[in-house]
């Protein structure tokens, strides 16, 4: 499902259309576990703030405190959102992948990342994307800069934070995605991407 927000009708009829109003960009992926029921839907839900909590309380590889897994996971997205605004996707740790589409509407041109389930991560966490699976990159994706997003967060936390303190809270991250959308008992799952949210 995509956020559309005031679109113009012309620009709603063009069913999946991920759009960038100028502002914000918003782009929604919906996963659901195999056999998640409605009630369980609207039970509970878990927001990025307390999956962080979730990592930092059990981490399966880092090591770094909860602020400075916010501030990782900060400088990845924004680091994220300059590969979009370069129209390069994102490859996302054995995830799934942030490809770039390209859709013109008339004499509008948009490019957008649309999200991209990896079968290996829905299989190993029981999870389907209900998407249609219809839509082809159109441009190049690339492998996620660790060195990058360490000099990145070093900036926002003031000291130095190496490459495999962000490799491993980020693995630890994408790992926690996949379990928690696969426990029935936490309901919706909303991580926030800053340039989007996965639901």
């Amino acid at each position: 499902a995509l956020d559309t927000g005031g679109l113009s009708e012309a620009r709603r009829a063009c069913r999946g259309v991920s759009v960038n109003t100028g502002s914000q960009l918003r782009i929604s992926c919906t996963l659901r576990r195999s056999t998640r029921s409605a009630t369980a839907l609207s039970r509970t839900m878990l927001n990025l703030q307390q999956l962080l909590e979730r990592v930092f309380q059990q981490p399966n590889r880092s090591s770094c405190d909860k602020a400075v897994l916010g501030r990782i996971w900060e400088a990845f997205t924004t680091w994220c959102q300059e590969q979009f605004d370069a129209k390069l996707g994102v490859k996302m740790l054995g995830m799934g992948e942030f490809c770039m589409r390209h859709d013109v509407i008339g004499s509008l041109e948009f490019w957008n990342p649309m999200f991209v389930l990896a079968e290996a991560f829905a299989r190993a966490h029981g999870l389907h994307d209900r998407r249609p699976k219809t839509q082809t990159s159109a441009s190049e994706s690339v492998e996620v800069d660790m060195a990058k997003i360490a000099q990145m967060t070093t900036e926002l936390v003031g000291e130095v934070v190496i490459r495999d303190v962000v490799e491993a809270a980020l693995l630890d991250i994408v790992d926690r995605i996949g379990a928690s959308c696969a426990d029935e008992a936490l309901g919706v799952v909303t991580i926030d991407f800053v340039f989007g949210k996965l639901i």
